[in-house]
């Protein structure tokens, strides 16, 4: 069985019932049968190796599509993450701005009223100290 196997890989055993088709299409030889055998056997070989190269050559081919195919799928998600990555960074600065406008110091206007703020949060001793400095 494992021989049979090797003579089908190989092609010898198909070449064989190549020639005996050929034997009983076209009936015997006028000539040598020894000549037309190998000539048979060579006809089928081209034959043969021409099909094994085109078999090779398709799953080249393919190899050659799928590669391209995952080539192509890697760029793609590659941009989709840079896009992700970019979107997030312009969401973080968007945050950092709007929150320094939410702690920055709004100017401050009506200069009594702030200082009585600043007033009432000092101590009573600096407060009266600060209040004969403005007296005079």
């Amino acid at each position: 069985m494992q021989d049979q196997n090797k003579l089908r890989e190989s092609g010898i055993l198909d070449a064989y019932e190549y020639l005996l088709d050929s034997l009983c299409k076209y009936g015997l030889p006028t000539g040598d049968l020894f000549e037309f055998a190998s000539m048979m056997v060579l006809k089928y070989e081209k034959r043969w190796k021409l099909k094994k190269r085109q078999e090779l050559n398709d799953r080249i081919m393919k190899r050659e599509e799928e590669k391209q195919k995952k080539k192509l799928e890697e760029q793609r998600k590659e941009k989709e993450e840079e896009e992700k990555r970019r979107k997030a960074a312009l969401a973080v600065k968007k945050k950092k701005e709007e929150d320094v406008k939410e702690k920055s110091p709004e100017p401050k206007s009506g200069g009594k009223k702030v200082r009585k703020e600043e007033k009432e949060k000092k101590p009573e001793k600096v407060r009266e100290e600060e209040e004969k400095v403005e007296e005079p």
